[in-house]
């Protein structure tokens, strides 16, 4: 088929996922997903789809102890960009900014017009090197204090799967600007990391 002015350096691959495509060098894959969340609570937070653990959930001294709330909301939605390309047979490079609608302007509300804003959640580069088993990670993404399900690898934590945007208790995250060096021994069975991270977090 015939390529837009646009396009003219895309190109897709047989058998590649679809949102995936290639420009130059480059592998380019399109992510997210549009979400509607319900949910309902015995005792009225006013809160959207995140839960404060913390001070939110009202106590017998409170009206709202005896008020049902239900949300529902459309902000989880989310939007994606990957773009990975090999420097050669060893090194690779890679990018990855992700983004959802959580974020509030000065008017966002969900009395009348719902309008909430773009907010960006992660976007770091990374840097690989599979002859030495490292890499390099500099941006905002997910904490190293976060699990991880397979070694220390980006874009594989260990998120609780709920609709809840405050995930459970207990559940250790937080997603900050940070520069991460992680090196893995044993054939990808031992992983050591470091990474210097920004402290603005409160716990």
């Amino acid at each position: 088929g015939q390529l837009s002015a646009g396009q003219q350096n895309a190109s897709t691959t047989p058998g590649t996922p679809l949102g995936t495509f290639r420009i130059g060098p480059a592998t380019v894959t399109l992510g997210g997903f549009a979400q509607l969340t319900g949910i309902i609570r015995t005792r009225n937070e006013v809160a959207d789809v995140g839960t404060n653990w913390n001070t939110g959930i009202p106590l017998p001294n409170s009206p709202r102890y005896y008020e049902p709330e239900f949300r529902a909301s459309a902000r989880q939605s989310r939007l994606s960009l990957l773009v990975q390309g090999d420097v050669d047979a060893n090194q690779k490079l890679g990018a990855y900014f992700e983004t959802d609608f959580l974020g509030a302007g000065a008017s966002s509300n969900s009395v009348e017009s719902n309008s909430y804003t773009l907010r960006l959640t992660q976007a770091y580069g990374t840097y690989e090197n599979d002859a030495w088993g490292l890499y390099v990670l500099g941006g905002q993404a997910w904490s190293l204090a976060t699990p991880h399900k397979t070694g220390l690898a980006p874009r594989q934590e260990l998120v609780p799967s709920t609709i809840d945007y405050q995930f459970t208790p207990g559940f250790t995250w937080v997603r900050q600007p940070q520069l991460r060096v992680v090196k893995s021994f044993a054939d990808q069975k031992l992983w050591l990391g470091l990474s210097l991270e920004s402290p603005q977090a409160t716990f």
